[in-house]
């Protein structure tokens, strides 16, 4: 059965993009990717019943996750934010 994502909010810049999803089944995704003078970042977050975020996921764990170097001109690093997001969605629909 194939997994069905639902984007319902998503912010992009070059330094922040996030992406808040809905899963085939109701459960809800916050997935971040950050950068910065000298760090990269993505992370995966669920919402718990009470409407809390638990992280579930960062980007050791993300198979095809490559860094964002904060040198990079804005095009690169919002492409670079928005491969990662992608590559996030693609590991919630292999593990949920």
């Amino acid at each position: 059965m194939k997994k069905e994502i639902e984007v319902r909010v998503k912010n992009e810049s070059p330094s922040y993009s996030s992406e808040t999803i809905v899963l085939v089944g109701g459960n809800r995704y916050k997935i971040v990717a950050e950068n910065g003078n000298s760090f990269s970042h993505l992370k995966i977050y669920r919402y718990t019943l009470n409407g809390d975020l638990g992280q579930i996921a960062c980007c050791y764990d993300i198979p095809n996750y490559k860094r964002v170097d904060y040198m990079w001109s804005d095009a690169q690093r919002l492409s670079g934010n928005r491969k990662n997001i992608e590559a996030a969605e693609e590991y919630i629909k292999k593990v949920f």
